[in-house]
């Protein structure tokens, strides 16, 4: 059994190394002492499980990893301390965990459990969605290929449980996607890992977004990190600009900004509000209604956090509230040159 394992206390860590090293059931391939050394090993090595610590996966960064760990079918297991603190958090929810002082036997037994079963996903009635790759790629034929209205845009905006609501929005996008834009709360230093995980999984070209560059078709671009908010111009041609401005709503980047910058761009826009913690994007949602855009929030059951959507859906910002597989496939109508609507 291949094994990753990570911890951020350097005696432990040596400890639990030296330990499962001597099992010679279990490989140990390679140590983390943080979350950015984790996820470099797991893409790289794709171990069958990872042992991490509970206050490792209980940052908000375990999110991303969280969703690597899916796409790449490796198991996980958090290590606990007998007098650790264990934090609630549904970042860490339906995982299995080990006590760190287990003997040999019992830390085989609880490796083999964990990888014979499938990592549990978020939410309460999330729809999984595997990773898309050249080889798991259905072919566009040119028949069904949508056609979208010239100048119509995406955007997205999401927080708490964000990054598997992407996977399955972004997922259902075609190569040639309109321009779309997502914010989404990430610590900065995973934004591109973030990038990294959506593109591998995603047929459109996810990217992170630069100052003054002009959008294209079929690229989908990220806020690339937590210095600067992502806007866009508001009228001409479609630019996007990098405002390293105070923070928002809480936040930086905030939804918030990015709603209210396309504004102008009224009824060429297809916005949607997805799980998250707060109201970030509530306000900026209800803009874009006012002038005619398609604005859509995450239902609560499939909501992890059932927050920002739930703000939004109260002071009347959407249209439509739906569950996470149908988002998508309504953005996508709401930009197509016909004018039917998915989810009435």
């Amino acid at each position: 059994m291949r094994l990753v394992l990570a911890h951020q206390n350097p005696i432990r860590r040596a400890k639990l190394s030296a330990r499962f090293e001597r099992v010679d059931r279990l490989d140990l391939l390679a140590v983390a002492c943080n979350l950015t050394e984790l996820y470099t090993a797991v893409e790289h090595l794709v171990p069958d499980v990872v042992l991490l610590s509970r206050e490792m996966a209980s940052a908000p960064e375990f999110e991303v990893m969280r969703a690597l760990f899916s796409a790449l079918h490796v198991a996980c297991i958090l290590l606990e301390g007998d007098n650790d603190v264990r934090p609630v958090s549904p970042l860490t929810d339906g995982l299995p965990s080990l006590n760190e002082a287990a003997d040999a036997e019992e830390l085989v037994v609880g490796v083999r459990a964990a990888a014979s079963r499938p990592l549990p996903r978020f939410g309460r009635e999330g729809t999984v969605r595997l990773p898309v790759t050249e080889a798991t790629m259905p072919a566009e034929p040119r028949s069904r290929t949508p056609t979208f209205r010239d100048g119509a845009i995406v955007l997205i905006g999401a927080s708490t449980g964000g990054v598997d609501a992407l996977l399955t929005v972004l997922g259902q996008f075609p190569v040639s996607c309109p321009p779309t834009f997502v914010v989404q709360h990430t610590g900065g230093r995973f934004v591109s890992s973030l990038i990294s995980l959506l593109d591998r999984s995603v047929a459109a070209k996810v990217t992170a977004a630069t100052d003054g560059e002009e959008a294209r078709i079929g690229h989908i671009y990220l806020a690339p990190g937590d210095q600067a908010h992502l806007a866009l111009s508001q009228k001409g041609k479609l630019i996007t600009a990098l405002d390293p401005g105070a923070h928002y709503s809480g936040h930086r980047p905030s939804v918030d900004v990015l709603f209210r910058s396309a504004v102008p761009r009224g009824r060429r826009v297809a916005a949607a509000l997805l799980t998250g913690m707060g109201r970030d994007g509530a306000v900026g949602l209800k803009a874009l209604s006012a002038a005619g855009a398609e604005t859509i929030v995450q239902d609560e059951a499939t909501s992890v956090v059932y927050g920002m959507p739930r703000v939004a859906w109260e002071m009347g910002a959407a249209r439509q509230k739906l569950p996470i597989d149908r988002i998508g496939p309504a953005l996508l109508a709401a930009c197509a040159v016909t004018t039917s609507r998915v989810g009435h």
